[in-house]
This record gives structure tokens, C-alpha cells and sequence, in this order.
């Protein structure tokens, strides 16, 4: 009888959003083992061209794209440069987020950080699921995780 591997990725193309550290990180690496090649993508671009090398030590290709979530058009364009290096994409992980460790205690956080706040773990993730979606569909097959 043969079995199959059910964790087997191999061939897919996943994104992972906040993919430059903390928990993204981890999803990234954890996925290339599982066979995928993998598009980090963070605000920060120095962690996510580490994790992407770090990725590429795995046997897997790896490209890191610097994007602001909370804006459309930076999405639109992380999408769009997806699709040139890789013609599809299978699989995302929206996980950017800010940590409680960088806030204060809530009766104590500014306005503007709370809008930011907002337009990262909301709005951006919002965008991040409607593009990657619109892809999905031309594609008729996907996998969106928040």
C-alpha cells in the first residue's frame, strides 16, 4: 500500500506576510520543509532577506519583498512581483502583526498607534487577503491562512 504525503508541498509557491521574524518566521521555514519555495515578505527587509537565504540552505528558491501591508498599492505590487518570479501563487500566510511587547498598556496608547495598529493587524490584512485572492481565483485553487 502506498501512502501520501500529506505534508508534501512540493511544487507550491507560498507567501508568508511578517515572514522576517517571531512567528512568521517559523511558518516560513516550516512550510520550505515541507516542500514549498517561499516568498518572505516584511517591513523589514534585512530580516526577510535572512530568513530567505535561510530558506534557500533548504534546497528551496526564496525571495523576500519589502512591503508595508497598510498600503494597497504595495500589495497590489508584492502580488504582482510574485507572479513574475513564480507564475502562481498556492498558498498564504497573512501573519504580520505587532507584538504586545512594543505597546503599552491600552489605557495608555496613543491615537496614532492605535490607527496604526488598526491599518496593520485590519486593514493590511484586509488588502493581503483581496489580492491574493483575486489570484486564487484566475487560478481556481488556493490556500489563504491568517
Amino acid at each position: 500500500m502506498v501512502f501520501k504525503n500529506i505534508f508534501d508541498l512540493s511544487g507550491k509557491i507560498a507567501l508568508v506576510t511578517g515572514g522576517g521574524r517571531g512567528l512568521g518566521r517559523g511558518m516560513a521555514l516550516g512550510l520550505a520543509k515541507a516542500g514549498a519555495n517561499i516568498v518572505v515578505a516584511d517591513i523589514n527587509p534585512d530580516n526577510a532577506k535572512a530568513v530567505s537565504e535561510e530558506i534557500i540552505t533548504l534546497g528551496r528558491k526564496s525571495i523576500f519583498i519589502e512591503v508595508d501591508i497598510a498600503k494597497k498599492t504595495q500589495v497590489k505590487q508584492m502580488v504582482g512581483k510574485i507572479l513574475e518570479e513564480f507564475n502562481q501563487l498556492d498558498i498564504a500566510v497573512n501573519s504580520v502583526g505587532i507584538p504586545g511587547s512594543r505597546l503599552p498598556s491600552s489605557e495608555h496608547i496613543e491615537e496614532e498607534d492605535f490607527r496604526r495598529f488598526i491599518d496593520i493587524m485590519l486593514i493590511g490584512t484586509f488588502f493581503c487577503c483581496q489580492e491574493e485572492a483575486k489570484q486564487m481565483i484566475k487560478q481556481k485553487k488556493g490556500k489563504i491562512l491568517i
